[in-house]
């Protein structure tokens, strides 16, 4: 680091944030011109690399057809993923398809389990 020690993991956070936020303005909009599909392929980049913020991001994409066509199963693959490390707004959103039995088999007894989950982690729902 310049005027400061090196510290290689707090750089690796700060360029994961920097990754993240990216990918939002673009989806949003914010600094850029608004580019769903764009965003949607940085959220797919960094979620493969294990970013759980990103995963949820992308569950939120196929989801809710952002950048790419509705995929209810690939929503609850995602979703998922980043929900067994204990994102509460993923832990949320599955427990929403598996009530209404989108993308997955209608099953309550999951559906309660996720909406716990997110709640033990808390989401206010």
């Amino acid at each position: 680091g310049y005027g400061t020690e090196q510290n290689n993991n707090l750089a690796f956070n700060w360029y994961k944030k920097a990754a993240e936020n990216e990918s939002n303005c673009y989806k949003k909009g914010k600094g850029v011109e608004k580019d769903e599909r764009k965003a949607f392929e940085l959220y797919q980049k960094s979620a493969m690399q294990g970013h759980k913020e990103a995963q949820f991001q992308l569950g939120e994409c196929y989801d809710r057809g952002i950048g790419i066509d509705i995929n209810k199963v690939k929503a609850v693959e995602i979703y998922e993923i980043a929900a067994k490390k204990e994102h509460n707004n993923a832990q949320c959103n599955l427990g929403v398809l598996y009530e209404n039995g989108e993308g997955t088999v209608k099953n309550l007894e999951k559906a309660i389990y996720w909406y716990n989950k997110a709640a033990e982690n808390g989401n206010k729902m």
